[in-house]
């Protein structure tokens, strides 16, 4: 991630957008462990949803992201990169 996108602040929720990358530690490791993508879509007090795999059960999830586990990073995909992918 850190080559392909820009790191970006664990602040507030308003600052995430649609694409965004989070990485949660769920676990006991030293590196995060648990990936989602924010979602397009909010919940009632307008937190951003995120499309999240659970990896014991390997079925996706959507859901609010606050307060599920310490959140260890935050990136967007730079614009080149993001066009190449999705062709625009």
């Amino acid at each position: 991630m850190k080559h392909n996108s820009r790191a970006l602040p664990l602040t507030a929720w308003d600052s995430y957008r649609p694409g965004d990358v989070i990485f949660w530690r769920i676990g006991n490791g030293a590196y995060p462990d648990h990936v989602g993508i924010v979602l397009d879509a909010h919940n009632a007090d307008g937190v951003p949803l995120v499309a999240e795999l659970n990896s014991q059960t390997k079925r996706l999830s959507i859901r609010t992201p606050a307060n599920l586990w310490p959140i260890r990073g935050h990136y967007r995909l730079q614009q080149t990169l993001a066009s190449q992918t999705t062709g625009l």
